[in-house]
């Protein structure tokens, strides 16, 4: 299951509604006790406990920081900023929010049987533990999607365009797509990087041959993301992470073998068949998404604090 929004802020956005009882298993305890007082509100024990069982199940790395003050200071900040603002949230911001949610939870109630390794237990018992339920997830989706939502109407056509342009002055390789073939083959240790090395050594043999990068990927690569033919298509190079190859994607001759390539992972030896500048009207939606996450940071970063009249956890 993927995070939800990429950045702990971006996936702790509580479910205000839930008013379900906390097990004895939760983080904060249970009780309905108000523990926070903020300028328009207040947060109850059980519902940070709740916030608190919803961001660990979507981001199971955080568990080692559930009983630290600062961590559970820093989500209830969130807490407070998401309900604040879903007050001003309209009705068509919610609706998109819940079709964005529905293929979450179609997710997420697929995956309640697996074993979840962070863990050593399923992810329904994962759930029982943090005292929460299928319906708080999807709340907690719900409203964090909506916020995103209903904050992105807010950035104006000229904003975009200018940040736009900010990233093609830092990030020249941000709007182009490519389609081509490769073969990967990945480094499991640093131990097996020569194994690796002669691996895609024989790839690229074969590679040079009549039989191409088809027999090559079937016979050698270990990625997952493409065809079984070696064949990507309309890649965005924005969305991979590694820089190097990004770089060697982005600067390679039309239709030429590369050399083998080592990037942090593994080996490539690829080729690009075509390469494409994405329109700023494709990229619009992805990078207005990125601003509004940024306007919500802004806001739990420099207005939620002044918010506070009391607090039990500071």
């Amino acid at each position: 299951m993927s995070k939800l929004l990429g950045l702990i802020l971006a996936a702790t956005i509580l479910c205000t509604g839930c008013r379900v009882e906390v097990s004895d298993k939760g983080l904060l305890q249970f009780e309905d006790q108000v523990i926070i007082e903020y300028a328009g509100g207040s947060v109850t024990k059980e519902e940070l406990n709740i916030f608190l069982g919803c961001t660990l199940f979507f981001n199971p790395a955080f568990i080692e920081e559930k009983n630290d003050i600062g961590f559970q200071e820093n989500l209830s900040h969130q807490l407070i900023a998401i309900k604040t603002l879903m007050s001003s949230v309209s009705e068509n911001s919610i609706a998109q929010a819940r079709r964005q949610t529905n293929k979450v939870m179609a997710q997420v109630e697929e995956s309640l049987e697996d074993n979840n390794p962070l863990f050593g237990v399923s992810n329904k018992e994962m759930m029982d533990q943090n005292g929460i339920t299928v319906e708080d997830l999807e709340n907690y989706t719900t409203d964090t999607m909506a916020i995103l939502v209903e904050t992105g109407t807010h950035v104006s056509k000229e904003k975009l365009e200018q940040r736009y342009e900010e990233y093609l002055e830092l990030y020249p390789e941000t709007n182009l797509t490519v389609t081509g073939s490769n073969v990967f083959v990945k480094i499991e240790t640093p131990e097996l990087k020569e194994k690796a090395f002669e691996k895609i050594q024989k790839a690229y043999a074969l590679i040079q041959s009549e039989q191409g990068f088809e027999s090559a990927s079937k016979m050698y690569s270990d990625d997952t993301t493409k065809t079984s033919e070696g064949k990507f298509e309309n890649l965005e190079l924005r969305k991979l992470l590694d820089q190097t190859l990004v770089k060697a994607y982005a600067g390679a001759e039309i239709g030429k073998i590369s050399d083998i390539i080592e990037t942090s992972t593994g080996f490539y030896v690829f080729r690009i068949d075509e390469r494409q500048v994405e329109p700023f009207s494709e990229f619009k939606d992805e990078l207005r998404k990125i601003m509004a996450q940024e306007t919500i940071v802004n806001y739990i970063s420099n207005e939620v604090p002044g918010l506070i009249k009391y607090s039990e956890l500071y």
